[in-house]
């Protein structure tokens, strides 16, 4: 599968879909059976996180197979990308009252993060095309997705300009406490991203504000700001207020835990991300037994 390039994961997030002439391209098959096939953009001058390009299918009928079958083999443009994992097939779909059931394997309960979010837009947007078809509901296994709403998911719902800063909700890997006090542990949330909140400050809210699991614990300390986030080369520099340093906990275990729980919510969600470096007010934040350097994600995640 073709990864994207840096930065690439925050544009998806705020689903800049400028596709020009996105409406049109939304209506049903035209006399002669052209679909658009939606994939995630690897480059777009115009910022799309998502783009499409233009299929046939060889005969008329069965178009719903015909979909899926093109949409898992993956584009012909070397500017596009399979969001999907590899390996993935469809189980079965059936059409009923204009909502469409496609059950998948296992591979797509993998799935997390922006990942998840493209892989449910390039899937509605091109399966909404097909005649009959109005929402499009995921299961995996048999079993209902948990990041897909209950109705089903509609094209017009995910086609939003980014310069209108119209609000879309995206599925995001946030760490916080575990329960034994010791480790860490994974909550999945859908936030909403605008184009006045980026996704980084958004995360950064959302660790802020806790856990929405009562067994979970909450890590940062309170009253904590964001001044800035920089990902360069590879490194997330996150610049916090003076109220993150002084409500540090003076345990090295409990910092360890803090600065990890930062550390891989930004890697899961942000796309060239590979390390963390905590600044505060425009400077390292000297901390100790290494932590004031850039860190990566994984090794300090215990079982």
């Amino acid at each position: 599968m073709r990864r994207v390039s840096a930065g690439r994961r925050l544009l998806a997030a705020l689903c800049l879909l400028a596709l020009g002439g996105c409406a049109a391209r939304r209506e049903r098959a035209g006399s002669e059976g052209e679909y658009q096939i939606y994939f995630a953009a690897a480059q777009s001058e115009n910022g799309a996180a998502v783009a499409s390009e233009s299929w046939t299918p060889p005969a008329q009928g069965g178009e719903i197979q015909a979909l899926l079958d093109r949409l898992l083999a993956g584009p012909e443009a070397l500017s596009l990308y399979s969001p999907f994992p590899q390996g993935l097939f469809v189980r079965g779909w059936r059409l009923e009252g204009g909502q469409l059931l496609v059950d998948f394997s296992e591979a797509y309960g993998g799935l997390s993060g922006i990942e998840l979010t493209l892989s449910n837009y390039c899937l509605t947007l091109t399966l909404c095309q097909a005649p009959g078809v109005e929402t499009v509901q995921v299961t995996v296994e048999g079993e209902a997705s948990p990041f897909v709403p209950a109705a089903g998911l509609r094209a017009g719902d995910v086609v939003l300009s980014g310069a209108e800063r119209e609000p879309v909700w995206v599925t995001v890997e946030l760490w916080f406490g575990s329960a034994d006090g010791a480790g860490l542990a994974t909550e999945y949330r859908q936030v909403q991203i605008t184009g006045e909140n980026t996704l980084s400050s958004t995360l950064l809210s959302a660790l802020l504000a806790g856990p929405e699991d009562p067994n979970l614990q909450g890590l940062m300390p309170p009253d904590t700001q964001v001044a800035g986030v920089l990902l360069e080369n590879g490194v997330c520099n996150v610049d916090l207020s003076q109220s993150f340093v002084d409500g540090l906990p003076r345990d090295e275990a409990e910092l360890e835990r803090l600065v990890a729980s930062i550390t891989q919510t930004i890697c899961a969600n942000l796309e060239g991300a590979e390390q963390v470096h905590l600044w505060c007010e425009g400077r390292p934040i000297p901390l100790p037994n290494g932590l004031g350097e850039p860190q990566s994600p994984g090794s300090w995640i215990q079982p």
